[in-house]
């Protein structure tokens, strides 16, 4: 019966008419009224531990409600991002101790003097 009658509501009511009705001034009335009301219509519910709904806030407006989607996309965005950097960082910090090795590896052979030294000066 719910979802029959949201459906009905979207199918007759354009999206846009409902986004700016809260700002007419009816509908601010209106608005106004339903939040303020005793029963508590146009609130976001919770239930408590023992189950039962309690009225949490206010239900936003649809643009209110548009704009903090898009801060959680954003935040979301920011957090993925920071993700990527740091396995970005991971890699190059595998890259450097690799580099590290062979710069260790040869530091070895020149020390020890294990390569052929005629060699090195006739390619040079």
């Amino acid at each position: 019966n719910f979802i029959g009658h949201i459906y009905g509501l979207f199918a007759d009511i354009p999206v846009s008419y409902m986004a700016v009705a809260p700002y007419t001034k009816d509908g601010d009335e209106y608005w106004n009224e339903m939040i303020n009301d005793s029963r508590q219509t146009f609130w976001f519910h919770e239930l408590d531990n023992e189950g039962n709904e309690r009225p949490k806030c206010p239900m936003l407006k649809l643009p209110e409600l548009a704009k903090k989607v898009a801060e959680v996309e954003c935040a979301q965005n920011i957090l993925n991002s920071e993700a990527e950097t740091q396995r970005r960082m991971g890699d190059l910090d595998e890259q450097i101790q690799l580099l590290s090795d062979i710069i260790l590896m040869y530091g070895n052979l020149f020390e020890h003097n294990y390569y052929d030294k005629s060699k090195l000066a006739s390619n040079e």
